[in-house]
């Protein structure tokens, strides 16, 4: 099943910050923060024609896959995500994993994403992943 119709993957090349987001590290007001960028993704867990992604099949994705592109942490929220389906014309309600992490706005960061996102369509037939990306203060 499709999980969300967003290409939000766009938003990755340089200066997508626009509107809200911090450009210059010293408008950071938190003692400690500086600028990162903020992914927040979506992975739907319905699966067509299957049971589903399970815990057991969720977990072993964030081990191999998620946790290594993103060593330095991440955090991870059972979810309800809500979708159109223009086939059905009808509203969609899916269990979901909904994750956050920061990490430098780099080249690496924009790839890492990539990988994570078409790993998770691939493994388990999405159509796509929600991927909001942002321009952030933040400190540890």
């Amino acid at each position: 099943m499709r999980i969300w119709l967003i290409g939000a993957l766009a938003l990755l090349v340089q200066g997508c910050g626009g509107g809200g987001g911090v450009a210059d590290p010293s408008t950071c007001k938190f003692q400690g923060a500086k600028s990162m960028l903020v992914a927040e993704l979506a992975f739907g867990r319905n699966v067509k024609g299957g049971p589903g992604v399970s815990d057991q099949d969720w977990t072993e994705f964030q081990h191999e896959t998620l946790t290594p592109q993103f060593p330095d942490g991440l955090t991870v929220l059972d979810a309800v995500g809500q979708w159109s389906d223009p086939r059905a014309k009808r509203m969609v309600n899916e269990p979901s994993k909904f994750v956050i992490l920061a990490a430098p706005d780099t080249q690496a960061t924009a790839q890492a994403l990539r990988i994570v996102t078409d790993a998770y369509k691939r493994r388990f037939g999405q159509d796509s992943v929600m991927v909001i990306v942002n321009q952030r203060c933040v400190a540890f």
